[in-house]
């Protein structure tokens, strides 16, 4: 039989004939690949160096993730108008930057030309500064996809922008009629529902797009309301944790809440000075105005039986309302800050009231005028809160928290272990104290031993937890 021959493969290397197009599209795809990455490199060298500015100045950057920065803070009264425009024209390579606020800073028209070229900007605070209402209202009419702001600043949102966690600082708290629950709303919109049972790993929701600033729970025992820094009011299922309703009427941020005895309306404050009524049992959720400040409203109380609504001002006075004529029965001015919260034991005829000046006041509520001023604090007071039986009270403020007995109207103890406490309550049958802080944290005090018993983190910066 006839052999086969073998046959023998050979691989040849294709042989490429470079063309005068081939060469241009090839040249044309190498320069975009450079260019595209010395841009990239330009960039990220731009951010890194703008960030290096900022914390140069002082300057605290918050919401820091994936190489994009959420807010920047600046605030340093030493920066001259030339060193802000300088840093200005530094911000605008920062990446993702939605919100600038600046403190006491040299505001020029010069210095806000600067403005202009931040292309991500979504809101611009501007505090203490020396910009007149006119140059604000001609920068917010030259960036209308911005919100611009002219305020003084807060005490408590400014100790706690010069951490990195400012939009985890917590600034209301609510403890459920039936003692088994309670909220805690924060800087960043998110609303936490947790056990008074287990004190660990509560239920997050996005309540709010900015700042939730207010909680109430209805009398009924079945929802929750909360107002936000989006000007906005929600009704939340507590069981579900589902939104069951929004409330749209407010032109400001939405501060303090509160409801008719029936449980019929819903009464909210807020930055637009005004005080609204609002009639849960329309569809429609009709509202009113039935009465209004001189300055914004940070806190408000209902009076038992009568349904008559007292509100705080910051423009130091306390409004006394029938909410269904809008008659303002009375005003209570002996305060010499703003008004910041109000706590009132209708059965006792007890009102408290806290101020940026540094004291509460306990009111006589048949001539109007202060029975007692409790001045244990260093700093101004922010929050004021009473027992279920109305003879303990506390507050709290820049130093952290005091306790008192009202019918001896002496301190019992004073709790130093949080700066900047926003809100307080009592919970667990008057055994704790809950007092949630600038930082995010809520500390559970013991209020027979004026002792720490618990301490819950929600900001990230610190990890989500219990010590």
């Amino acid at each position: 039989m006839e052999q086969q021959p073998v046959r023998r493969f050979r691989f040849r290397w294709p042989r490429f004939r470079f063309g005068t197009r081939t060469l241009f599209i090839l040249f044309t795809l190498l320069s975009v690949g450079i260019g595209w990455g010395s841009l990239h490199f330009y960039r990220n060298y731009r951010h890194d160096r703008a960030m290096a500015a900022i914390r140069e100045v002082g300057g605290r950057i918050a919401g820091e993730a994936d190489g994009k920065v959420e807010r920047v803070y600046l605030r340093n009264p030493d920066i001259d108008d030339a060193k802000l425009i300088e840093l200005l024209a530094h911000l605008r390579y920062v990446r993702g930057m939605e919100e600038l606020d600046l403190v006491e800073l040299p505001i020029t028209d010069e210095v806000a030309q600067q403005f202009y070229g931040l292309p991500r900007l979504q809101r611009l605070y501007l505090y203490q500064t020396d910009l007149s209402a006119q140059a604000v209202e001609r920068i917010a009419k030259a960036l209308p996809h911005v919100e611009v702001k002219l305020d003084k600043p807060d005490p408590v949102a400014s100790g706690l922008a010069k951490t990195t966690i400012y939009r985890h600082a917590i600034m209301s708290l609510a403890v459920s009629f039936d003692g088994t629950q309670f909220v805690t709303g924060s800087g960043d919109g998110t609303l936490r529902w947790w056990s008074i049972h287990n004190l660990t790993d509560p239920d997050i929701i996005a309540a709010h797009k900015t700042w939730t600033f207010a909680a109430a729970y209805h009398p009924d025992g079945k929802r929750l309301v909360t107002g936000g820094g989006d000007n906005m009011i929600r009704v939340w299922d507590i069981q579900t944790h589902q939104q069951l309703a929004e409330l749209a009427g407010h032109d400001d941020d939405v501060h303090a809440l509160g409801f008719s005895p029936d449980g019929a309306e819903l009464y909210s404050a807020g930055d637009d000075m005004t005080l609204r009524s609002w009639n849960l049992n329309d569809p429609a959720y009709a509202a009113e105005v039935v009465g209004m400040h001189d300055e914004q409203i940070p806190c408000l109380t209902v009076a038992g039986v009568s349904g008559e609504v007292l509100t705080g001002s910051r423009d130091e006075t306390i409004g006394w309302w029938r909410p269904d004529s809008g008659e303002r029965l009375r005003t209570l001015a002996d305060h010499t800050g703003d008004v910041m919260s109000l706590a009132l034991d209708a059965q006792q005829g007890v009102l408290a009231s806290a101020s940026y000046d540094g004291t509460v006041r306990i009111w006589d509520l048949a001539n109007g005028r202060p029975q007692h001023v409790l001045s244990g604090h260093q700093g101004r007071v922010f929050h004021v809160a009473l027992d279920s039986t109305g003879s303990r009270l506390a507050s709290s403020g820049e130093d952290g928290v005091q306790v008192w007995d009202l019918e001896a109207d002496a301190p019992l103890f004073a709790y130093a272990g949080a700066r900047y406490v926003s809100t307080i309550a009592f919970a667990n049958g008057d055994n704790w104290l809950l007092a949630a802080d600038a930082e995010g944290f809520v500390h559970v005090i013991d209020t027979l031993s004026g002792k720490l018993y618990r301490k819950m983190a929600t900001a990230r910066a610190h990890g989500a937890g219990t010590r």
